[in-house]
């Protein structure tokens, strides 16, 4: 199963087809990461580190808001 989360909703492969178009670095960086990482994110640059630390936190959704 792949979830992925685009603005404050996840959405997962158990429940809707999940494509996800990858640039060549992209494929790169997730090929470089540690195996114990399981999270990659991209974000526009005017995004500061802190609001990028709370946008990947997961546990903030209910499940209503994530399906």
């Amino acid at each position: 199963m792949l979830k992925v989360k685009v603005g404050n909703k996840i959405h997962s492969s158990e429940k809707e087809p999940i494509m996800i178009i990858l640039t060549e670095a992209d494929k790169e960086n997730i090929k470089n990461m540690k195996d114990t990482v399981t999270k990659y994110c991209v974000y526009p640059d005017n995004y500061t580190p802190e609001q990028i630390q709370e946008f990947m936190v997961e546990e903030d959704l209910t499940q209503e808001e994530t399906w």
